[in-house]
C-alpha cells in the first residue's frame, strides 16, 4: 500500500511512522525539520521516502504531484 503522510516530522506523524506496517510504502512530507531524516535513520524506519515540501507553495505541490506515482 502507498501512503502519503503529511506532517510526518511532527509528534503524531513520527509516531505513525514508528508504528506503520513494514509493507507500507510511505511518502513522508515535512516542511522545515532539519533532523527528520536523521530521526528515520536512528529508528530504522524503512520503506519511507522523506520529501520536503511546503504545502502552501503551489510550485512545490505541483512538483510533488509529478514526483509521486
Amino acid at each position: 500500500m502507498d501512503v502519503l503522510l503529511t506532517g510526518a516530522s511532527g509528534f503524531i506523524g513520527r509516531h505513525v511512522l514508528l508504528g506503520k506496517p513494514p509493507e507500507w510504502r510511505t511518502y513522508a512530507l515535512y516542511h522545515t525539520s532539519s533532523e527528520f531524516e536523521a530521526f528515520l535513520g536512528q529508528h530504522h524506519v524503512t520503506a519511507v521516502e522523506a520529501i520536503q515540501c511546503d504545502l502552501t507553495c503551489r510550485d512545490e505541490v505541483r512538483a510533488l504531484a509529478k514526483r509521486l506515482p
